[in-house]
């Protein structure tokens, strides 16, 4: 199971990066999650936690791509060079501690 958390983690944060958009990267890996999980018998407490990986992975890298990125900057009037230091490492350690604590939860649940 852990291994299969960590595949669409990583897909989900290529895409992010690639696309820049949480929600198509998340909504993406999820229809291929789906596909390739469905025989597997997940119990249902083993398929929220996949959820929970998808969208850490949909949360990390945000930068000059993401509509975020630029809402924040445009909000608080923060320059780009700002956002880049603070903005994207800030919301890739949230991303990067909360899919460490699904795969933590991973090792208990069954």
């Amino acid at each position: 199971m852990l291994c299969g958390i960590v595949l669409f983690f990583d897909v989900a944060v290529l895409l992010r990066v690639m696309l820049g958009s949480t929600t198509v990267a998340t909504m993406t890996v999820a229809a291929l999650a789906l596909d390739m999980v469905k025989d597997l018998h997940w119990t249902q407490p083993q398929l929220a936690l996949l959820v929970l990986a998808i969208g850490s992975g949909g949360m990390c890298m945000s930068h000059f791509n993401d509509p975020g990125f630029w809402v924040q900057s445009r909000y608080f009037d923060i320059d780009e060079g700002t956002m880049l230091r603070t903005w994207t490492p800030s919301i890739t350690v949230a991303g990067t501690t909360s899919f460490l604590m699904v795969c933590a939860l991973s090792l208990f649940i069954r």
